[in-house]
């Protein structure tokens, strides 16, 4: 195991089972850092709907699996694109043309072999998640918001189904997030200036969210689980919430995706004077990256802009400097180990 990583799991562990205890939601502010690096057992291998040609909605993709992981034909239920533009609606796993060069967030939809398709790629519901807190976002700004790979001006979501059951992934535990990276990357379908944000349509053991959390816990993956379970008659599944149930008004599961990317860029730094419990702060639970005691009632980006974002001391990590930032800051950084 990768010293120091230890007590980042146990610091996470203890964060999260305390802010699940006040949540009225299952809260993903608790669980961002589980990022364990001595997963044991196979990677997943992907299936995608058409290793043939892109036809995605909003979607972009990747290269073909290790060993013939891709699954033939397209999956049931999906809308096949027309064969025009390479933007057209429909579902895709395969990378579209990106409208912008740089580093920028892909969306992806990501389902165990037996997971129900409930087709979020192409109904709309990620599609208004992410708008909902990108709009959040701006106006908590003045206008910076994360970068997201598009193509026409379409948000590209790229759909893969696992060749993994739910039972199987679920067992992974605290290594889940390491078991969905660990694939995609010995699949060929991570990319250098992308990182990537995964709605995973399966359970998860306890948790409804886990991203990296650099230097000390490097990645590129941020994760919701959408059906995580906790068989707890005090705390809610994760499906409490959906993705993108309001076109106006973001839920915890819109938040939470949203939570999960800062802590992929790096947030909060240790240097933070209000960092608590590996990666979050503890001065408002309406801040975006609160855990601790109190109910998390996201409302605040950077409570007293004082800890990961527009805090501008020298020396300490500032996501507004980030090179996933529009419009692109004047010196733009990337996240340790990039």
């Amino acid at each position: 195991m990768r010293k120091g990583t230890w007590w980042h799991w146990v610091a996470s562990w203890i964060a999260f089972a305390g802010s699940f205890a006040n949540s009225a939601c299952s809260d993903s502010s608790s669980h961002s850092w589980v990022h364990p690096w001595d997963s044991s057992g196979g990677a997943p291998i992907w299936h995608a709907d058409e290793p043939g040609g892109v036809s995605g909605h909003y979607g972009v993709g990747g290269s073909a699996a290790r060993g013939g992981g891709f699954a033939d034909g397209v999956e049931p239920g999906a809308n096949a694109g027309s064969a025009g533009s390479a933007c057209d609606v429909g579902r895709t796993s395969l990378d579209r043309p990106d409208d912008v060069s740089g580093y920028q967030v892909r969306v992806n939809y990501v389902l165990p072999s037996d997971g129900i398709d409930e087709e979020l790629d192409l109904n709309g519901a990620l599609e208004r998640s992410i708008s909902v807190t990108r709009e959040w976002m701006f106006q908590q700004t003045h206008g910076r918001v994360f970068r997201f790979d598009t193509c026409e001006g379409k948000l590209d979501i790229r759909f893969l189904r696992l060749d993994r059951s739910d039972s199987d992934m679920r067992n992974e535990g605290a290594f889940l997030h390491d078991a969905l990276e660990r694939a995609m990357k010995e699949a060929g379908l991570l990319s250098p200036t992308k990182l990537e944000a995964v709605f995973y349509g399966g359970d998860a053991a306890a948790h409804c969210g886990s991203a990296a959390w650099p230097p000390d816990l490097p990645g590129r993956l941020a994760a919701m689980y959408l059906k995580g379970t906790f068989h707890s008659a005090t705390t809610p599944d994760c499906d409490t919430t959906r993705p993108g149930e309001s076109e106006t008004t973001p839920n915890y599961t819109d938040f939470g995706m949203l939570h999960e990317i800062f802590h992929t860029l790096g947030a909060a730094p240790e240097c933070a004077p209000h960092h608590t419990r590996a990666g979050h702060t503890s001065d408002s639970p309406s801040d975006l990256m609160y855990s601790g005691e109190a109910y998390w009632t996201p409302r605040v980006l950077d409570f007293g802009r004082d800890d990961y974002f527009d805090h501008g001391r020298p020396g300490c990590l500032d996501i507004a400097s980030s090179a996933f930032i529009e419009p692109l800051p004047s010196e733009p950084k990337l996240p340790q180990g990039w």
